[in-house]
């Protein structure tokens, strides 16, 4: 390796880690002001961001008040980038703060060599639950998507495999990669919502949800188990909440969708419990795709 490219990996690992660093000797509470600090900030900067979230919080939550709930989420998310900035530190940062409930059942598994899927959507801190491999001794795979911008790529990488979590690309013969895993009794770690899939609905709309966790659950014979991260407070709590059992169906695609669908009402009643962890910002009902006599129609209550 040249000189040259020693000096810029070196360049590139101090600018992922100083912040950091700096951060995780804050005390917890000045941390966690500064995380609404910058979420403030982001909705200053991102005011489409700041549109889409609104919108759907009115549309699943029209009895609240969709500009608190909306401040509230930007909130939660500024403090989520503190605390995934703070993971290489965890030991002096975030430690204690982080408790693991029913970690054990995968400890189970991988003792018996029998592959099981962590279950998890993009709600509350779902980047400190890559800790849960070192926590419980359990060998954790976690899927990425490459990111265009370089630096963006090569930082939230760096920071994730800092915990130990295995990453893997999203890529062609991705399908082996997670089956090779679960055969050898290891845990693979899926995002369920938020991607291409099915149509299925949430909050009484229709919006793409992947299937796949429900489809490599059946095809490799192992168990779905829905854990969150959630944030209580000055505290990030993992808990494995329940298993998702697979469902019965006149063929597996019907399976497929009945298991996924069981899922999306496990989410959702827990995203009622604490709206403004979700993320909101992703446009979930294309309503932002519609044209402007459409999208301003009203919007349906959450239960229609």
């Amino acid at each position: 390796m040249s000189s040259r490219i020693r000096l810029m990996n070196g360049l590139k690992k101090l600018l992922f880690l100083t912040p950091g660093r700096v951060i995780s000797l804050l005390p917890r509470s000045f941390q966690l002001a500064l995380g609404r600090i910058l979420g403030r900030l982001a909705m200053r900067l991102t005011p489409k961001r700041v549109k889409i979230t609104r919108r759907n919080f009115e549309i699943a939550f029209p009895e609240k008040d969709a500009t608190v709930l909306t401040r509230k989420c930007f909130e939660h998310f500024g403090c989520l980038l503190v605390e995934t900035l703070c993971l290489p530190f965890f030991g002096s940062s975030l430690k204690k703060w982080l408790t693991f409930e029913g970690m054990e059942v995968f400890q189970e598994h991988q003792a018996k060599g029998e592959g099981s899927i962590l279950l998890t959507a993009h709600f509350g801190n779902w980047e400190t639950m890559s800790w849960c491999n070192r926590h419980a001794n359990i060998i954790v795979y976690g899927l990425y998507q490459k990111q265009n911008n370089t630096l963006a790529n090569d930082w939230f990488y760096e920071l994730r495999r800092w915990t130990g979590l295995r990453l893997i690309e999203k890529k062609s013969g991705l399908k082996k990669v997670i089956g090779d895993a679960l055969v050898r009794g290891e845990t693979f770690g899926l995002v369920g919502d938020q991607g291409r899939g099915q149509y299925l609905e949430f909050f009484g709309r229709e919006t793409n949800f992947p299937v796949g966790p429900a489809w490599n659950a059946i095809e490799h014979n192992c168990r779905l188990y829905f854990t969150l991260c959630i944030r209580e407070g000055k505290y990030l709590r993992m808990k494995m909440l329940e298993e998702i059992p697979i469902q019965e169906g006149d063929d597996r695609e019907e399976q497929i969708r009945k298991t996924t669908e069981l899922y999306i009402q496990k989410l959702e009643e827990v995203v009622r419990k604490y709206p403004e962890q979700y993320f909101w910002m992703h446009d979930l009902w294309k309503e932002f795709k519609k044209k402007p006599s459409e999208s301003s129609s009203p919007a349906p209550s959450a239960g229609s």
